[in-house]
């Protein structure tokens, strides 16, 4: 095989490049027949797919309902939190907004562990109640809610 390419390997590799393309053709089928079998998901205008799961704060903030329709009944100071977080850009906050926004207070938002002990008594009571809420505190700074949601 010095200095040049056998028959035999010629064979070989004309019969690999005909294998290659048989395979190829057959997943661009396969991927054909899966797409026909999937019904098309229509976006809605917020670029979301329709009927896309998302978290919703029902009854005026009452009620923080799970994709999955799971209700959790919210405390006056969690409807506040989750109404806050909500209505801000990306659904992130940082505690000293969060804070400022129920007690008018920046300064006592630096020293107090009251938004985080009742943010660690809200992921407690979701979790009693199966659901696994997409809330992420961000360290020194605040929280973000990491999941689609709205306020209905």
């Amino acid at each position: 095989m010095a200095g040049g390419s056998s028959p035999e390997l010629q064979q070989i590799l004309l019969q690999l490049d005909a294998d290659l393309r048989k395979l190829t053709v057959t997943v661009q089928q396969l991927a054909r027949s899966v797409a026909q079998q999937q019904p098309a998901a229509v976006a809605d205008p917020a670029g979301e797919p329709a009927g896309a799961p998302r978290w919703v704060l029902r009854d005026h903030g009452w009620t923080l309902i799970s994709p999955e329709g799971k209700s959790l009944t919210l405390t006056t100071a969690e409807r506040e939190f989750m109404t806050s977080l909500l209505a801000a850009p990306d659904h992130r906050l940082a505690r000293t907004d969060l804070y400022a926004a129920h007690t008018g207070d920046e300064r006592v938002a630096q020293e107090s562990r009251g938004l985080d002990v009742m943010v660690s008594r809200l992921r407690r009571k979701a979790q009693l109640a199966g659901m696994r809420l997409p809330l992420r505190s961000v360290r020194r700074w605040g929280y973000m809610f990491t999941a689609d949601a709205e306020a209905d």
